[in-house]
């Protein structure tokens, strides 16, 4: 940002002409800013010289001030700008303020030496009249001027003409520049070795690099293999243990429909047999009740037809062997009485059982109804066995 030297320009200019004038008193300003505006103003003036000026220089400020000196060197007068920015000044206000200091020289017309100081010993009078010699390289004294005019005596010369033969040494010359040569070549053969045993190690170095990129590069190469190859063997066994369990499955279930395909077989045959059972069992009991439903109905209309049906109808009689009854005295007599009396009422008793039992068979036909339940071999024999 600019500084603002157009507000108080007619003070600070007034007070200035003061200094400026020799037969004024005045031979010091000082110029400050307004707080932390950059408009400059008028600090103060005086006339006790560099040390009334230090008494009212602020360490915490950026100011500047013009005092008007006697060169002791030329007993001319110096007007002297110090640029005064104090130690304890903020670093930012250092920076903003460091661009003003060509605006105020401007404003100053006339100021011949310009001072920076930072403290007060930079603003002592030692330290800017040796600011002020530095700055004026001749040294004289106007008031003392001497009046006597010396003597001048007439200019003599030493000049001599050069002859270049003589004055340069040709073996020399061609020496020097034989040396000349040998370094240059001395160096240039250096220079090559320097850089082939550079290009050498640089060489050496990524052979190495190299070796090493190999060497890591194949160990993640056969990492990223036996990593694939533990996948696919995990992927392999898992497939396998699937098919293993798919075929036990598969296997199990065949069974299982084997064993439904039996049991459906076996029952359909044990169904079947038993229909064929009960029908054969039905065919015989109906064949056979039937028969012996219809032979006293024939037997009634044979009687009525022809008395000697009936005897033709029956089973032919059994041929019983000729019993000879014995005495029962006469074994008495001999001994044998009570045996053979027991023999033959016991073939007496068994004749009459026989009798009895095919009364009772007769009287039992036709069977019951419930002859359904005999088992097929039972149904297969013929009825006439049931009366032998």
């Amino acid at each position: 940002m600019s500084v603002d030297i157009e507000k108080n320009r007619a003070e600070i200019l007034k007070a200035y002409d003061d200094v400026l004038d020799d037969k004024s008193s005045t031979d010091w300003v000082l110029l400050g800013y307004e707080g932390q505006t950059n408009v400059l103003k008028l600090v103060g003036t005086g006339d006790g010289g560099l040390e009334e000026l230090a008494e009212d220089l602020n360490s915490s400020k950026v100011m500047y001030a013009v005092v008007r000196l006697t060169d002791p060197r030329t007993t001319r007068t110096r007007l002297v700008l110090i640029n005064w920015t104090g130690e304890a000044a903020p670093n930012l206000r250092k920076g903003i303020c460091a661009r003003h200091l060509h605006d105020v020289k401007g404003m100053l017309k006339g100021v011949t030496v310009t001072v920076n100081a930072r403290n007060e010993e930079e603003a002592e009078e030692d330290y800017v009249f040796a600011a002020l010699a530095k700055s004026t390289s001749t040294s004289y004294n106007f008031s003392d001027r001497s009046e006597h005019e010396e003597k001048n005596n007439p200019v003599g010369t030493n000049y001599k003409r050069t002859n270049p033969l003589s004055e340069i040494d040709t073996n020399s010359r061609n020496k020097f520049w034989q040396e000349q040569e040998q370094e240059e070549a001395t160096r240039k053969k250096d220079e090559m070795r320097r850089k082939q045993e550079e290009e050498r190690l640089l060489d050496l170095e990524r052979k190495k690099k190299e070796l090493e990129s190999n060497s890591v590069r194949d160990a993640a190469v056969l990492e990223r293999s036996n990593r694939i190859n533990a996948i696919r063997k995990a992927s392999d066994a898992a497939e396998l243990r699937m098919l293993q369990d798919t075929s036990a499955g598969f296997d199990q279930e065949e069974q299982h429909r084997d064993e439904v395909e039996r049991t459906r077989r076996a029952e359909q045959m044990r169904i079947q047999r038993k229909q064929e059972a009960a029908s054969l069992i039905g065919d015989s009991t109906k064949s056979a009740r039937s028969m012996f439903e219809s032979q006293p109905q024939q037997q009634q209309l044979n009687k009525s037809s022809n008395g000697s049906a009936d005897v033709s109808l029956r089973p032919p009689p059994r041929k019983l062997k000729q019993f000879n009854p014995i005495n029962i005295t006469e074994a008495s007599s001999n001994g044998e009485g009570k045996d053979t009396a027991a023999s033959s009422v016991n073939v007496t008793t068994g004749v009459a059982a026989a009798s009895a039992s095919r009364g009772s068979v007769g009287k039992a036909w036709p069977p019951p109804s419930n002859i359904s339940a005999a088992t097929p071999q039972e149904e297969r024999r013929s009825p006439r066995a049931m009366f032998s």
